[in-house]
């Protein structure tokens, strides 16, 4: 991520419909706090769609961090 938190990020995208892992639980030393993990386990349409929300929710995120 280029600015903030994936695990804030994270439940800002799950109101958009969209579920992403925050890096920081992949991590064994528990780092990662701007990094994600995304599926690509969807089809070309719904990963379209997928998409879409997730920029939904940046913009979101963004315009609500403090």
């Amino acid at each position: 991520m280029p600015a903030g938190d994936a695990g804030e990020f994270a439940h800002v995208a799950l109101r958009h419909g969209v579920a992403v892992l925050p890096g920081h639980l992949c991590s064994a030393r528990g780092g990662h706090h701007d990094r994600l993990r995304l599926s690509f386990a969807y089809n070309p349409t719904g990963l379209g769609v997928g998409i879409r929300r997730l920029a939904l929710a940046w913009a979101d995120y963004r315009r609500h961090a403090h």
